[in-house]
């Protein structure tokens, strides 16, 4: 009985250590969101800031880069496609809904690149432990319905019309299902889907130097 009982105390510690170890690869949530429904009940309004560590730290500082939803942020879920929330039910329940409230407000602010913002979006939901290739699908999805913007925070406008997104959308999803897509692979897809330039950066390799833009100066981060 008390081997028993040992055996089963080892494995959640084992348990626990993965997820600490998960969690700490992909970023990690600073406790849990406090906030209040609107009156429409449909939009939740923070009452506290909400935090996620990036899994990259400032080349030159060395310090973690921290995304922050401040206290005050009414978050609706508008950066989650609605195409996508057949596939993954309401914006605000789900292991996703704390990364969808970093998200939406990036997405607002639109200080960071774009495809920065939506790859994070792809992190933080590993972070929580969303099942890999629902993550990469729900990745595809807002890379091809979601928000994109230029340096001067000016909204892009597609020139696929929302049958064509759907279909694309459809082909990748299913190819994510049938396979094993990395996100490099899906990515090349996406530019030549969306007409997007190959990057000349990397968020995918831990060992390789990426950006992300702060105002108007790049800086350089590396995966951990």
């Amino acid at each position: 009985m008390r081997t028993t009982a040992s055996l089963i105390c080892f494995v959640l510690i084992l348990l626990s250590i993965s997820q600490s170890v998960l969690g700490d690869q992909w970023g990690k949530f600073e406790g849990k969101p406090n906030f209040d429904w609107l009156e429409d009940g449909r939009r939740m309004i923070l009452k506290e800031d909400f935090n996620y560590e990036l899994p990259v730290k400032d080349s030159e500082t060395g310090k973690a880069i921290i995304w922050t939803s401040p206290a005050g942020t009414v978050v609706d879920g508008a950066s989650i496609p609605q195409p996508l929330w057949s596939f993954v039910g309401s914006p605000f329940a789900g292991k996703f809904r704390n990364a969808s409230i970093i998200h939406d407000h990036q997405c607002e602010q639109k200080m960071h690149p774009w495809r920065f913002v939506h790859e994070v979006f792809y992190w933080g939901c590993l972070a929580e432990g969303v099942e890999p290739k629902k993550a990469l699908a729900m990745y595809t999805a807002i890379m091809i319905f979601g928000p994109k913007w230029t340096v001067d925070h000016e909204l892009i406008e597609s020139k696929l019309s929302l049958e064509q997104k759907k279909e694309e959308y459809k082909r990748i999803k299913k190819e994510i299902e049938m396979g094993e897509p990395s996100i490099k692979e899906v990515d090349r897809h996406l530019e030549e889907i969306l007409r997007l330039p190959s990057r000349h950066y990397n968020f995918h390799d831990q060992s390789t130097m990426v950006e992300k833009v702060e105002g108007n100066v790049i800086i350089n981060h590396r995966r951990e």
